[in-house]
């Protein structure tokens, strides 16, 4: 299994955050109280996710053959629901609910051994049929709410994530070959349908400028991450890194 880099994502959002505290907390006023309770409902898109490749080794006419299958990233739209309520001052606890779902084909290069002959695999290349991946993420957090002026509020937070991805990973992939057997043809792949749930890590800030007392429109940027091991067809297992860089915006209400 290989995975690609995420780079320094992290490190830039953390300094990032606390960059947005020292301005929030230098700017607060001395009388403003954030509301009791906060709800936001936003849409926006997944990015920095990480993409991930599978070989699975197989046996044939008394050989072993294997195939690569290059599972994309999961970059893309994101719903994304949250609400906090105020513990003291501007600390609160909150939690959240991400969903992102994604439908992709994959590339899969085999090797498949010849029916005669040892040490002279043929090479099959093909795509596969529309795979489903789906993330859903439930997080439970703390949170800093910090007014930034009358209408503008600064919330900073971060905590655990319970993730839970579903994931379609092929099998085995079927071919065509006819004497002399010196080439073969994809036909189709046969995948299966998987799901694991792992503890992952939410840590991100939200900026919301309110229009009306209750009612207001925001911005979040945050960070998301988990690691989920899935079983492979050859009894090995094939290691996702969900979530990334997200960015959402959307509605505000408080009460």
């Amino acid at each position: 299994m290989e995975r690609t880099g995420f780079g320094m994502t992290a490190k830039g959002l953390l300094v990032s955050l606390g960059t947005l505290l020292l301005a929030g907390l230098w700017s607060v006023p001395a009388a403003a109280q954030p509301p009791l309770v906060s709800i936001a409902v936003n849409i926006g898109r997944q990015t920095d996710s990480v993409g991930v490749s599978d070989n699975v080794v197989f046996t044939e006419f008394s050989e072993e053959g294997d195939f690569d299958a290059r599972y994309p990233d999961a970059n893309g739209p994101l719903f994304d629901l949250n609400g906090r309520f105020r513990i003291a001052g501007g600390f609160a606890v909150g939690g959240g609910v991400s969903l992102l779902s994604r439908r992709n084909t994959i590339d899969l290069t085999a090797r498949v051994p010849y029916p005669f002959r040892f040490d002279r695999h043929r090479v099959v290349d093909g795509k596969s049929a529309p795979l489903d991946r789906r993330e859903l993420t439930v997080n439970v957090h703390a949170a800093w709410i910090v007014p930034l002026a009358r209408s503008v509020e600064l919330t900073l937070f971060g905590g655990p994530t319970f993730v839970t991805l579903t994931q379609d990973l092929v099998d085995r992939i079927e071919y065509v070959h006819a004497y002399p057997y010196e080439a073969a043809s994809f036909t189709r792949d046969v995948h299966k349908l998987r799901s694991e749930s792992k503890v992952g890590f939410v840590a991100g800030a939200d900026v919301t400028y309110y229009v009306t007392r209750f009612v207001g429109m925001g911005g979040t940027v945050q960070l998301n991450r988990a690691t989920i091991p899935l079983s492979s067809a050859d009894g090995g297992t094939v290691t996702f890194e969900t979530g990334g860089f997200q960015a959402t915006g959307g509605l505000r209400f408080r009460f």
